[in-house]
C-alpha cells in the first residue's frame, strides 16, 4: 500500500498510518487539531444562534452545531495544511497536529493558516446559516471573515512564538528558503557556500566565554546523532502548546511521529562543537534513543541569550511541573 508521490517527499505525505488505516492506529492523535476545530466551531455557531434566538428545537440546535463543526474542521484542516506547505515547501505531514502546531507558530505562519482556513471554512458556515436560518451573507461578509481570520491567526501565532521564545514573525520556520522533505530515500541536502559569522562573546555562569564565531558550511540539512548535539539552555519546560517533550520522545521511539517534523536548527562554534537552538526537540530525540535526528544548519545570531548552560551543554533539566524535574543526558 505504500505510495511514493511524484514530488519525492516520502511514502506518501498525504496519508497517515502507513497508508493502511485498517490495520494502523493513530495513538498520539495526530489529527486532533481537526477534531478540536470541529468541536469549537460547532459550539460557537450553536451559541451564536441560541443568543440570536434562532434555536427553537433540538433539530435547530443540531443543525447549528453541525454547520459550525463542518466549518471548524475545514478551517483547521485547510489552514493547517497551508501553514505546513508555506514552511516546508510540501504537504508532507500537512494533517499532523505536530507539524501544524510548528508551522502556525509566528505571525507569518499564523496569518497564512488563519487566512486560508477562513477562506475555505467561513463560506461553508455563512452559506449554511443562510440556507437554514435565513442569515444574510454576501461577498463582503466573506471578505471580512477571511481578513479577520488572517489577523486573528497572525496575532495568535505571534503570541505563541513569543511564549516559546521563538522569532516573533517566523516562529523559527523557514518560509524564505523552503526545503523538501525526503525521508524515504534519506534526508535531502542542498549545497551552499560556506558561511562564517560573528557575534559578541557570551560569558557563562561557570566563567567560560563562548567562541565569537560560528560556521555553517556544506549541506544546509542532514542528520546527526542527538548525543553529539549540545544544549545551550540549562532548563526547559516539558510542555509546549499541546505537546510535551516526554510525549514526543515516546512517539519518536514507537515510530508514530515522523522525525522530520521535529527537525532541529543547529549551529557549530569555532571549535567544532554543535549546539541546538531547539532544546525541547533535542530533549525528545535524546530520550527516544534514536541515533539519528534531522537537522538544519542555522545562524545563531540573536539567540545567544539562550546560552545559560553550566555543564558545557551535555545535559539539561526538564521541568515536569509541580516542583518535579528530571535530567536529560
Amino acid at each position: 500500500m505504500w505510495q511514493v508521490d511524484g514530488a519525492d517527499q516520502f511514502a506518501s505525505g498525504y496519508v497517515g498510518m502507513g497508508n493502511n488505516a485498517v490495520n494502523g492506529i493513530d495513538p498520539d492523535g495526530q489529527i486532533w487539531h481537526i477534531a478540536i476545530g470541529a468541536a469549537v466551531g460547532g459550539l460557537i455557531n450553536l451559541g451564536t444562534k441560541f443568543y440570536q434566538g434562532k434555536i427553537h428545537s433540538f433539530k435547530d440546535g443540531a443543525v447549528a452545531f453541525g454547520i459550525g463543526a463542518v466549518a471548524g474542521g475545514i478551517i483547521a484542516a485547510t489552514g493547517g495544511a497551508a501553514g505546513v506547505y508555506a514552511s516546508t515547501g510540501s504537504f508532507a505531514g500537512a494533517f499532523s497536529s505536530a507539524a501544524v502546531a510548528a508551522s502556525s507558530t509566528g505571525v507569518i505562519g499564523g496569518a497564512v493558516a488563519g487566512t486560508v482556513g477562513s477562506a475555505f471554512g467561513s463560506g461553508v458556515q455563512g452559506l449554511g446559516n443562510a440556507a437554514y436560518f435565513g442569515d444574510p451573507y454576501s461577498a463582503s461578509d466573506y471578505g471580512r471573515d477571511v481578513l479577520f481570520g488572517g489577523i486573528f491567526g497572525g496575532v495568535s501565532g505571534g503570541l505563541e512564538a513569543a511564549w516559546q521564545g521563538k522569532p516573533l514573525f517566523t516562529g523559527g520556520n523557514n518560509y524564505f528558503r523552503p526545503q523538501r522533505p525526503n525521508l524515504g530515500g534519506g534526508v535531502g541536502r542542498i549545497k551552499i557556500g560556506d558561511v562564517t559569522g560573528e557575534f559578541p562573546a557570551i560569558s557563562h555562569p561557570d566563567g567560560n566565554v563562548t567562541q565569537t564565531t560560528f560556521s555553517v558550511g556544506g549541506a544546509t540539512e542532514g542528520v546527526l546523532n542527538p548525543n553529539e548535539i549540545h544544549f545551550m539552555q540549562s532548563s526547559i519546560k516539558n510542555t509546549t502548546g499541546n505537546f510535551t517533550v516526554l510525549g514526543n520522545a515516546e512517539a519518536l521511539a514507537n515510530g508514530s511521529l515522523n522525525p522530520n517534523i521535529l527537525r532541529m536548527n543547529v549551529w557549530k562554534d569555532a571549535s567544532g562543537k554543535v549546539w541546538t537552538l531547539d532544546h525541547r526537540r533535542l530533549g525528545a530525540f535524546r530520550l527516544s534513543g534514536l541515533q539519528e535526528a534531522p537537522i538544519q544548519w542555522a545562524n545563531p545570531t540573536g539567540q545567544m541569550w539562550k546560552m545559560t548552560t553550566t555543564n558545557g551543554g551535555t545535559s539539561i533539566k526538564l521541568k515536569l511541573g509541580g516542583g518535579n524535574n528530571m535530567i536529560i543526558k
